[in-house]
């Protein structure tokens, strides 16, 4: 398993790399429909900007293309 701020430096890695992903909608348990897609804007904010990239909470915003 991986830790959140894992998974956001994975979601950073595919945008900055244009690397195309696997995405399943929230509604996957009853339309399971998976896309590949890439993403094409991402944005970070953190609750607390001075733990921004250490811990605590960060929403993440992301802009996705299907390919």
């Amino acid at each position: 398993t991986r830790t959140g701020r894992e998974l956001i430096e994975d979601l950073w890695q595919a945008w900055e790399t244009d690397t195309p992903m696997t995405f399943r909608d929230i509604d996957y348990d009853t339309d399971p429909v998976q896309r590949t897609v890439r993403i094409v804007g991402i944005q970070e904010n953190a609750t607390q900007p001075f733990d921004h990239g250490q811990w605590g909470d960060s929403l993440i915003t992301l802009n996705l293309v299907e390919v």
